[in-house]
């Protein structure tokens, strides 16, 4: 099984998505860090449709994967799952950026719904882009969604053996 890493929009990403990637590709055959074009560059946002098209390049040559991702890469990866672009065994999700999806005019709650396969959210309580009990409410009475609240006031998500054990835990369904 190979693994699909996206990071969120801030340079600051580029970093943190090697660190995950260090950490947890021991148990993945392969793993792909999706690098973002304005990482790099003096730009601060992202071009959402250019990286839905780049990203979906990249899966196709990666086969058999589970995606992880973070923040607005989980809204990238939500958009490509439910255009049927992006095909993963499984996800995993830190800090949904719900903030940001609502001021783009995103249906989170229908993209959620157009996934089937097993998903886990890792979301702060008190996140400032989204906080657990708005994902909580957002993906209640989907089945195959599961989110685990962790205490937090930021949009950090460092506690890379939760990554690695819900990682794990998918791998094995």
């Amino acid at each position: 099984m190979n693994l699909l890493i996206l990071g969120g929009n801030s340079q600051r990403n580029k970093e943190w998505v090697h660190e995950v990637n260090s950490f947890v590709k021991d148990i993945f055959e392969n793993t792909i860090i999706h690098e973002y074009r304005h990482w790099g560059t003096d730009l601060d946002i992202l071009d959402f449709d250019l990286e839905l098209d780049s990203i979906t390049r990249e899966a196709a040559e990666v086969g058999n994967y589970g995606v992880f991702a973070k923040s607005v890469g989980s809204l990238l990866s939500l958009t490509l799952i439910s255009r049927g672009s992006l095909k993963p065994k499984f996800c995993v999700f830190a800090g949904i950026a719900l903030k940001l999806a609502r001021e783009e005019g995103i249906d989170t709650e229908s993209l959620f719904c157009s996934i089937s396969c097993p998903v886990i959210i890792i979301q702060n309580d008190k996140d400032p882009v989204g906080g657990a009990d708005e994902v909580i409410q957002l993906v209640k009475g989907i089945d195959n969604i599961e989110v685990i609240e962790t205490r937090g006031n930021d949009h950090s998500y460092n506690d890379f053996n939760l990554i690695k054990n819900k990682l794990e835990k998918l791998l094995e369904v």
